[in-house]
């Protein structure tokens, strides 16, 4: 309706000035009056021009602005007219663009996939599953008999994990580490991972049971820094130095779990080598530990590099006091 109200407006413009050029000039007295535009330009012309204080000069000027300024605005008011009909013509092609086919379809999938990323990282809705079809933690035991250890490591999945065909509860899987007599705890996945496996509060759930938790991510599939797995490997020491019975996981607790257990392995025994490491940890915890050839290479240069590493820590003292 906007549209052809300006369409009418501007037409009916043209019409009276057409209806003002061709319409008769009228006379009086034998002196040419001019069409109604140029009679009122006049008028106001001479009512401004005639004041007692103007010279002959500034008359005429003043009599010239007054003409310009009634022409100014007509062209001024078309002007007008002519930009707000390109800003509708404008919005009008904006709109049909939005609302093209494939511009709803990407829309739509934008829409699908927020709600299956909300799906996923919402971990306030706790479905009601029944117990039956709850998945069990499995904690296995790695003894450390093998390379002159009396304590146990325990190494699982991720506790409470609620991904795709995985359903634990939280509350009953952190029932059976205190009722294994669990202490500390490494934990291995980012907070990220923690939020897409939909146990973003499991840190402080663990402070709340009285473990002692020790987190020390890298990414899934990879393999921590040389220096994070040191200190790592040397918490975890103390931890069987003192007695504490402790588990180590990560999400599946086969690749970044059975990793930092197979190094524990070669640090605590200088007989023991890659190979066999793996194929311990592969009799506790399947045949999928130890999971990308990143970490199999990491596994085999590991005591090498550690070697190295402890030689430059202990060499760097030495050289401060030299100096």
């Amino acid at each position: 309706m906007f549209f052809l109200g300006l369409l009418t407006s501007h037409h009916w413009i043209q019409v009276r000035e057409t209806r003002d050029r061709t319409k008769t000039r009228r006379t009086r007295g034998g002196q040419t009056l001019g069409t109604p535009a140029e009679r009122q330009s006049s008028r106001f012309c001479r009512r401004h021009s005639a004041h007692p204080c103007l010279s002959q000069h500034c008359k005429s000027n003043a009599t010239a602005v007054c003409r310009a300024a009634v022409g100014g605005v007509k062209s001024q008011l078309l002007n007008l007219i002519g930009r707000q009909l390109c800003g509708v013509l404008k919005s009008q092609h904006f709109e049909l663009a939005v609302k093209t086919p494939s511009t709803e379809r990407a829309n739509l999938r934008s829409r699908a996939s927020e709600d299956m990323r909300r799906i996923v990282f919402d971990s306030s809705s706790d479905e009601d599953v029944e117990e039956e079809q709850l998945t069990p933690l499995h904690i296995s035991w790695l003894p450390l008999s093998i390379v002159e250890c009396s304590q146990y490591l325990g190494i699982c999945a991720l506790p409470g994990c609620r991904y795709r065909d995985v359903r634990r509860s939280l509350q009953r899987d952190v029932d059976e580490l205190k009722n294994q007599g669990v202490q500390n705890v490494f934990v291995f996945c980012t907070r990220g991972e923690l939020s897409k496996y939909r146990v973003p509060s499991l840190l402080e759930v663990y402070d709340q049971h009285g473990f002692t938790v020790h987190h020390a991510p890298f990414p899934d599939g990879d393999v921590p820094e040389l220096e994070q797995c040191c200190q790592i490997l040397t918490e975890l020491q103390v931890c069987l130095e003192r007695n504490r019975k402790t588990v180590v996981h990560c999400y599946g607790g086969l690749g970044r779990s059975a990793l930092i257990a197979a190094c524990l392995l070669l640090e605590l025994s200088v007989t023991m080598t890659a190979d066999k490491a793996i194929e311990i940890l592969r009799e506790h915890r399947g045949v999928g530990a130890i999971q990308t050839v990143k970490q199999y290479n990491f596994l085999h240069e590991f005591r090498e590099k550690y070697t190295a590493y402890k030689e430059s820590r202990e060499a760097a003292p030495e050289r401060s006091v030299s100096r």
